[in-house]
């Protein structure tokens, strides 16, 4: 065997232990996370990961490694451990009487709120006319449901939420009505119907999708309707999970996703579709290009994925959608009628206002 061929040999058998190595990384992560559990504390410790990866820098330093190399290795496995450790059933705690009906537990959000707190240890049902979903219990109607479900998650697309609201006023559940909804507007009226008629009302919105793996680094919007003791009552169950809980007014959601969500779903479908009309192929474009390019095409790329419908409903159904259009179209006419004017200290004015919206002139400074 030439050296070559015995160099290779040395790396596959480095990679091998490698491989058990995060293997038994994992394994001890888990033993961690149930005693996390047993203990009822968070699954998210930053401190702890603070250290791990400047531990892991110094290492590195040490050792002549790339210092991105090894964040970004670190960086994954500690992600995957909490993964590993979010998968883990609550133990220790009396969770069984929280009894959770989903409505449209059939669809993606819905099967992932499902899953989602079975393996918090609570016991879900699904009401969905799309059918049954595998290995949870199924009502077919209204009536049984609404006696049995101490929460009803309303998880059902955007248009069908009033309806389904309407329904359960109707049958005046005694457990807590909780949507989901993307945008509010739509509901406002039925939930001020549902608060007057003295049903338990509280409203969340999930800034992730569904295929969402850990819930670390994620938001869920808490949303005040005036039934406080039904919001905390809901925040007491996505407490224990790592999610960052952040409380907004019902009435001031919609204003803020129509940036959050609209003009960042916006922006990147309108780059697609630029794109598309360039006549320059996809391929022709990657081959050549730059990072930032790539950043970009990353997000576009997660965006043009996503469901069509739901985001053209978060675009029609928000009522602050005209405004930020309006607004869109004012800045592109603005930068573009720089550059063509040659007005470079209009441009440069643009991106220092960008700058010390994003706080990076007081980072620069700090630095």
């Amino acid at each position: 065997m030439d050296r070559l061929e015995r160099w290779r040999a040395d790396i596959a058998e480095l990679d091998q232990r490698l491989i058990e190595l995060v293997a038994r990384r994992l394994e001890l992560a888990e033993k961690i996370g149930r005693e996390k559990r047993r203990a009822g504390k968070p699954i998210r410790d930053w401190s702890m990961e603070k250290t791990v990866l400047e531990r892991a820098r110094s290492w590195a330093e040490d050792q002549g490694v790339p210092s991105g190399l090894v964040n970004a290795v670190m960086t994954r496995l500690i992600q995957e451990a909490c993964v590993r450790q979010e998968e883990l059933p609550l133990a220790g705690q009396d969770l069984t009487s929280d009894r959770i009906l989903i409505i449209g537990g059939k669809g993606r959000m819905g099967s992932w709120f499902a899953r989602f707190f079975r393996n918090q240890g609570r016991e879900a049902a699904v009401l969905d006319p799309a059918g049954a979903l595998p290995g949870f219990r199924s009502f077919e109607g209204f009536s049984k449901s609404c006696r049995w479900a101490d929460l009803i998650l309303v998880a059902t697309p955007l248009a069908a939420s009033p309806g389904i609201y309407r329904q359960l006023i109707d049958r005046a559940p005694q457990g807590i009505i909780c949507d989901i909804a993307s945008i509010k507007s739509g509901l406002l009226g039925e939930i001020t119907a549902a608060r007057k008629a003295g049903l338990r009302v509280a409203s969340l919105h999930p800034m992730f999708g569904p295929g969402a793996r850990v819930l670390s680094d994620k938001v869920i919007c808490l949303c005040r309707c005036g039934d406080q003791p039904s919001l905390e009552r809901v925040r007491r169950i996505l407490t224990e999970t790592s999610a960052r809980l952040v409380e907004v007014d019902i009435m001031h959601h919609d204003r803020l996703m129509s940036c959050i969500l609209g003009l960042s779903h916006l922006m990147n479908i309108v780059f697609a579709r630029t794109l598309t009309r360039s006549g320059l192929s996809y391929e022709e474009l990657s081959r050549a290009a730059s990072t930032t390019f790539l950043r970009q095409m990353d997000t576009t790329r997660s965006v043009i994925t996503e469901n069509p419908d739901l985001y053209f409903e978060i675009q029609r159904a928000n009522p602050h959608s005209a405004e930020l259009f309006r607004q869109l179209r004012t800045a592109v006419e603005e930068i573009t009628g720089m550059v063509t004017s040659t007005d470079l200290e209009g441009f440069r004015r643009v991106m220092e206002q960008g700058r010390d919206y994003l706080n990076l002139n007081q980072e620069e400074e700090r630095s």
